[in-house]
C-alpha cells in the first residue's frame, strides 16, 4: 500500500511539472519582439541630391514583454554603409535612430535596413525586422535645393525647362549663348551678339510701274484732208458732185464712201439767168468753180446699189430746191 502511493504521488509530480512547463515556455519564447514597418524608414530630404548629405532615420518597434537591445544595420544596393545600436524598452517608447549617408552615384538607390538583436535575446518573429525603401538620388543643377527631376525651372533663369525646350535653349544653363545675360533677359538667346530687342528695318519702298500705253491704230484719213477720223468702228460716207460736163447738166458722181459732197457754187450769173427767163431752167456753166464741203454722214455706209438708186432722187431734190428759191427771189424782185 505505501508503495503505491509513493508512486502515484511521483505521477503525478511529473504530470504537473509538464503542465507547468507547457504554460511556462510560449510565454518565454513570446518575450523579445521587435518590428520595423514600411512607414518607420524617412529620409531627410525625401529626395536626396547627389553629393549632398542626407539623413535616413529608423523607428524601431518593442512587441515583447522584456527590454531589448541591439543594431540597426544600413545597406545601401545591398553595400552596408553603416549601422547603429539601439535599445528599445518593453511597452515603451519606440526607439529610433539615424545614419547621415551621402551618395556620390545619380540614379536609382535600395535602401535596405535591419534590425540585428543581441545574442542574448532571441526574436519571436524575426521575419518583420527589416525594411527597404528606393529612392533616385538626383542633380540640383541650379542649388536651389530641388533636384532636376522635380524642379520646375532646372537653371534658375526665369524659363521653366518646358519653355526652354519650345525655345530652343539648353534648360541646364542659364546662359545659353554664353554672352552673360540670362535667357530670360535676352531677347535673342541664342545669338551671342546681341541681346536687346532690335526693331526690323522698314520694308523698302517700291516705285509704281510706268504706265504702258497701247500704240494708236493708224488713220485711214488722207493726208491733207480737212475730215477729222471718226471715234466710231463705222465709216461715214463721202460724196462729191462735179459741174456738169455736157449740156444736159446730168450730174456726175466723182466719189462715194468718203464722206465728201461737193456743190456748184451759187453765183449772179445763175441769178441772171433766172431773171431772163421763167421757162428755160438756168445753164450752168462749165467753167463755174466749185467750193467743196466737208458734210459728216449721219447714215451708215451704204452698199453701191443703195447709193446708186438714191442719187437722181437726191440731184432732184437740190433742183428743186434750188429753182423755187430762184424763182421766189425773182418774184420778189419784180414786186
Amino acid at each position: 500500500m505505501l508503495i503505491f502511493l509513493r508512486r502515484a504521488s511521483l505521477f503525478f509530480v511529473v504530470i504537473g511539472s509538464f503542465e507547468m512547463a507547457w504554460q511556462v515556455l510560449p510565454t518565454a519564447a513570446a518575450t523579445f519582439d521587435v518590428r520595423i514597418e514600411s512607414g518607420d524608414v524617412t529620409l531627410q530630404p525625401d529626395n536626396p541630391i547627389v553629393n549632398l548629405p542626407v539623413k535616413i532615420y529608423v523607428t524601431v518597434q518593442n512587441r515583447g514583454e522584456r527590454d531589448v537591445e541591439g543594431t540597426i544595420v544600413f545597406y545601401d544596393n545591398g553595400n552596408r554603409i553603416g549601422s547603429k545600436p539601439f535599445s528599445s524598452r518593453a511597452a515603451g517608447r519606440p526607439d529610433e535612430v539615424w545614419l547621415l549617408w551621402t551618395s556620390t552615384r545619380v540614379g536609382d538607390h535600395d535602401l535596405h535596413v535591419e534590425a540585428v538583436l543581441d545574442p542574448e535575446f532571441s526574436d519571436a518573429n524575426p521575419a518583420d525586422n527589416s525594411v527597404t525603401v528606393s529612392r533616385y538620388v538626383d542633380y540640383d543643377t541650379d542649388g536651389d535645393g530641388f533636384p532636376d527631376r522635380i524642379d520646375l525651372d532646372d537653371d534658375n533663369d526665369g524659363l521653366t525647362d518646358v519653355e526652354e525646350l519650345k525655345l530652343g535653349t539648353n534648360p541646364l544653363n542659364p546662359d545659353t549663348d554664353g554672352d552673360g545675360v540670362k535667357d530670360k533677359e535676352d531677347f535673342y538667346p541664342l545669338d551671342p551678339t546681341r541681346w536687346k530687342y532690335e526693331p526690323p528695318p522698314p520694308p523698302p519702298s517700291v516705285s509704281p510701274a510706268p504706265a504702258t500705253h497701247a500704240p494708236a491704230a493708224p488713220s485711214s484719213v488722207p493726208s491733207g484732208s480737212s475730215t477729222p477720223p471718226s471715234a466710231s468702228p463705222r465709216t461715214a460716207s463721202r460724196r462729191e458732185v462735179a459741174p456738169p460736163s455736157s449740156p444736159s447738166h446730168s450730174p456726175a458722181l466723182v466719189s462715194e464712201g468718203a464722206g465728201q459732197v461737193t456743190i456748184q457754187a451759187v453765183t449772179s450769173g445763175i441769178i441772171a439767168t433766172f431773171q431772163g427767163s421763167t421757162s428755160t431752167p438756168p445753164t450752168l456753166p462749165a467753167s463755174m468753180p466749185t467750193a467743196t464741203a466737208s458734210l459728216p454722214s449721219l447714215e451708215t455706209p451704204r452698199s453701191s446699189e443703195e447709193s446708186s438708186t438714191s442719187l437722181p432722187w437726191l440731184w432732184a431734190a437740190i433742183g428743186l430746191s434750188g429753182g423755187l428759191g430762184g424763182g421766189f427771189w425773182w418774184l420778189s424782185r419784180k414786186r
